[in-house]
C-alpha cells in the first residue's frame, strides 16, 4: 500500500481484503494503515469505526485505545472503545469510556444512551434509568421501540 493513500483509500483496501483475503492480507494492511496514520486521531477514529462495523472488536479496541494515547480526550474514540468493550463483554471498561465520552459530549443522545445501558448492566439503576429516560424524552426518539 503506497504511503500517500488517504484514510478513506486505506479503509476501502481493508474492506476489500477483509472480504477476499482476511487471513493473511487483512492483518498486514491493518498494520500498515495503523503505522501510516499513527498520530492522526481522525483517521484512527475512522479506522476504529470501520473495525467495529465489521465485527473486528478487539482490533477496534486496540485502534481506539491507540488513538486515545494520542488524544486522551477525544470523545468519539472513547465512544468507539466503549461500544467495542461492551460487545466483547467487558462492561466495566465500556462504562469507563462511556463516562468520559458522556462528560465530553453531554448532549449527544447516542453516547448518553450507550452510557445508560452500561450503567443499567452494572446495576447503577438510579443514574442509568435517568439517562435512559432523558434519551426517550428527546422528540425524535420518543416514538422508537423501547427495550425496557
Amino acid at each position: 500500500m503506497p504511503d500517500n493513500f488517504s484514510i478513506e483509500e486505506s479503509i476501502n483496501r481493508l474492506s476489500l481484503t477483509l472480504r477476499e483475503k482476511p487471513g493473511k492480507e487483512f492483518p498486514e494492511h491493518l498494520e500498515l494503515t495503523k503505522r501510516r496514520f499513527f498520530e492522526d486521531t481522525e483517521a484512527l477514529r475512522a479506522l476504529a469505526s470501520f473495525l467495529y462495523r465489521h465485527d473486528r472488536f478487539e482490533d477496534a479496541i486496540a485502534g481506539a485505545n491507540h488513538g486515545l494515547s494520542v488524544a486522551p480526550l477525544h470523545p468519539v474514540l472513547h465512544f468507539h472503545a466503549a461500544r467495542a468493550y461492551s460487545i466483547t463483554g467487558n462492561t466495566v471498561m465500556s462504562l469507563v469510556h462511556d463516562a468520559i465520552a458522556a462528560a465530553l459530549l453531554p448532549d449527544d443522545p447516542y453516547i448518553q444512551f450507550h452510557f445508560a445501558c452500561a450503567q443499567l448492566c452494572l446495576g447503577e439503576f438510579e443514574q442509568g434509568w435517568k439517562r435512559y429516560a432523558w434519551f426517550y424524552a428527546i422528540p425524535e426518539f420518543r416514538n422508537r421501540v423501547r427495550c425496557c
